[in-house]
């Protein structure tokens, strides 16, 4: 079902509390997903879309996502976490309308992965060793990354859905490893980095490690 402003509209209860001021909705993520904070915070917020001026809308679809599970909704926030994110991304009904979630463009960031070691190792280690944007320029410095968001020179942008899964198994791995670095485990993270990279994710890992994990 596509989406629409008007679908699945529900009796809007009064909302004192929203009507003697401006309603607006602020837009956070961090490493779990995507944040929509009404201010003030209401319980039933999502049935006061009107309240919101021009974040009606996006109220309007925050809606639609929860009726559709897509989203966690409390009075203080809906999260559509990164995973649900992507998977709107891949659905034709939402291509015209994930712009009023208000995030940043999507740019294709591409990182060089760099390894040390052979996966028997125990000291065996997979990094990003460098960033490269769409154009094939390395940023200066060492881009922030945020859950599926990156930020470089002051500029935010969504990492292409591969890339983030990648940084997200990097992520998980450096969680882990401090208590299971077995061959096995080594082998089973290897295999979901090379995934995002057979995917689109990663460009390469750095020629003198190539050799090593054969």
């Amino acid at each position: 079902m596509a989406w629409s402003p008007f679908a699945g509209k529900r009796p809007s209860p009064s909302h004192a509390a929203l009507s003697s001021q401006q309603a607006m909705i602020t837009v956070t993520w961090d490493e779990t997903g995507v944040s929509f904070h009404p201010s003030p915070a209401l319980a039933g917020w999502l049935d006061a879309p009107s309240s919101f001026g021009s974040d009606a809308d996006l109220v309007l679809l925050l809606r639609q996502l929860d009726e559709e599970a897509y989203v966690e909704i409390d009075e203080e926030r809906a999260l559509l976490e990164w995973e649900s994110y992507y998977k709107l991304r891949s659905l034709e009904e939402y291509s015209g309308s994930l712009d009023l979630l208000g995030l940043p463009p999507y740019e294709n960031w591409r990182p060089a992965l760099t390894s040390k070691g052979a996966l028997i190792d125990p000291d065996f280690s997979i990094a990003i060793q460098s960033w490269r944007d769409s154009q094939g320029n390395m940023p200066r410095g060492n881009p922030e990354i945020l859950g599926a968001v990156l930020t470089s020179s002051g500029k935010s942008s969504l990492l292409p859905e591969p890339v983030w899964r990648t940084v997200r198994a990097l992520a998980e791995r450096r969680a882990k490893v401090e208590y299971d670095q077995s061959p096995d485990e080594n082998r089973r993270d290897w295999a979901r980095i090379i995934r995002g990279r057979s995917e689109g994710g990663p460009r390469r890992f750095s020629e003198e490690d190539r050799g090593s994990h054969a």
